[in-house]
C-alpha cells in the first residue's frame, strides 16, 4: 500500500472466540472489561438476553481489530442495542497491531453507523484521545500510575489520606482477600444497604436497577487471578470490601460497599492504599479507580487518593425506535 493511500476497513465479520480471545491475551491496552468472560458474565445475569457480538475488522494496511460487542434484541427482534461494553464500562476495540489515528478515525466512525449503541471511551487506547466522537459525553476515569516510584505515587495522596490511613491502622482495620462464600454475601448486604442509604440521601442514580446477588455469585465463580474481593475488617466485620479485576497491565475498582457505622475508622482509605500497594508489587501498570458515577464525593476521595483523571467520553446513540420503545415502557 502507498503511503498516500487511505487507511479504510475492507473486511467486517462476527470474531471467533478464539480470535477474540487472543486479542485481549495480545493487546497491551485491553482490560477486563474487552474479554469474553464479561460478556458471559452480563449473558448469565440477564438469563441469555443479552448476547456476544464480536467484531473482527480489517482494514486495507492488513491490521485488525476486535470490538467488543453485545447486543440485546427487543420487541421480538424489531431493533436491536448494540453494547461496548455492559454496565457502562471501558469498550471499543483492541488489537495487538500497531495502530495510528486514521484507524482510530475509521473505528470511531464505524461505532458511530449503529442506531442503538452505548460506548465508553478506553482510556489508555492509543491515538483516540484525538479523535471527535461526535454527541458524546464528557467523562473521565481516575487512576493511579504505576509507572511511578512508590515513594512518589505517596507523594501525590493528600494529608488527608495519610491521617485516614493512621487512623485505620490505629484502630485495627486490616485488610485481605475474600475466604469464602460468605464473604461475598457480606459484601452484596453491605452493598443493599448503601443502596438504601443512597435513595434516602438522593444519591441512587435514577432508572439504574441495583445489582442482585446473582451478578456477584457468577463473578465469585470466574477466575481468582482476574476477580479478587478485597475487604477491610473492622471488629471482626467487613467494614468496607472492592471488587477488583485484574487483566494484562490493567487494575480497575468495579463495586464497591461500605457500612456507614464504620466510615469514622477509614477502612476505604486502607483498603484502597492496600489494593495500589499490591497491585504496584505485581507488575501491572494501572490502578484504575473507574468513572465516578457524577458524584463529588467519589471524586474528592480518589483525588485524595493522588489519582489523576484520564478522559473516558460516553456515548449513548439511541435510535427513534428506541427513543419511542422507552416512553411506552415509561407510561405503562
Amino acid at each position: 500500500m502507498k503511503s498516500t493511500d487511505k487507511i479504510r476497513i475492507i473486511d467486517d465479520r462476527i470474531a471467533t472466540l478464539n480470535e477474540w480471545n487472543e486479542a485481549c491475551n495480545e493487546c497491551e491496552y485491553s482490560t477486563y472489561f474487552h474479554t469474553p468472560q464479561w460478556v458471559d458474565i452480563f449473558s448469565s445475569y440477564t438469563h441469555g438476553r443479552l448476547k456476544p457480538y464480536p467484531k473482527k475488522i480489517t482494514f486495507s494496511d492488513n491490521c485488525s481489530v476486535i470490538i467488543s460487542l453485545s447486543k440485546i434484541s427487543h420487541l421480538k427482534g424489531c431493533y436491536s442495542t448494540y453494547i461496548s461494553s455492559p454496565a457502562g464500562t471501558f469498550g471499543g476495540w483492541i488489537s495487538k497491531d500497531k495502530l495510528n489515528s486514521d484507524h482510530a478515525g475509521a473505528l470511531t466512525g464505524y461505532m458511530l453507523k449503529f442506531s442503538n449503541i452505548t460506548w465508553r471511551e478506553n482510556p489508555y487506547t492509543p491515538c483516540l484521545k484525538d479523535i471527535a466522537i461526535p454527541g458524546s459525553i464528557q467523562d473521565f476515569t481516575q487512576t493511579i500510575d504505576l509507572s511511578l516510584s512508590m515513594e512518589d505515587i505517596e507523594k501525590s495522596a493528600s494529608r488527608a489520606h495519610v491521617k485516614a490511613l493512621n487512623k485505620a491502622t490505629r484502630e485495627g482495620v486490616f485488610i485481605r482477600e475474600a475466604q469464602s462464600i460468605a464473604d461475598w454475601q457480606e459484601h452484596f448486604r453491605n452493598y443493599e444497604l448503601s443502596v438504601e442509604r443512597w435513595k434516602k440521601s438522593g444519591t441512587a442514580k435514577k432508572m439504574v436497577m441495583p445489582y442482585t446477588w446473582a451478578i456477584f455469585k457468577n463473578i465469585m465463580d470466574k477466575d481468582p487471578g482476574h476477580c479478587k474481593l478485597w475487604c477491610a475488617i473492622y471488629k471482626n466485620k467487613i467494614a468496607a470490601s472492592v471488587l477488583c479485576f485484574y487483566w494484562n497491565r490493567h487494575v480497575v475498582a468495579w463495586h464497591g460497599s461500605a457500612l456507614d457505622e464504620c466510615f469514622g475508622v477509614r477502612p476505604n482509605n486502607l483498603l484502597y492504599q492496600h489494593m495500589i500497594v499490591n497491585a504496584k508489587e505485581n507488575n501491572y501498570g494501572w490502578f484504575d479507580c473507574n468513572t465516578p458515577g457524577g458524584l463529588k464525593g467519589v471524586v474528592e476521595f480518589k483525588d485524595h487518593l493522588g489519582a489523576m483523571r484520564l478522559t473516558s467520553r460516553f456515548v449513548d446513540k439511541t435510535s427513534i425506535s428506541r427513543k419511542c420503545a422507552r416512553a411506552i415502557k415509561k407510561i405503562f
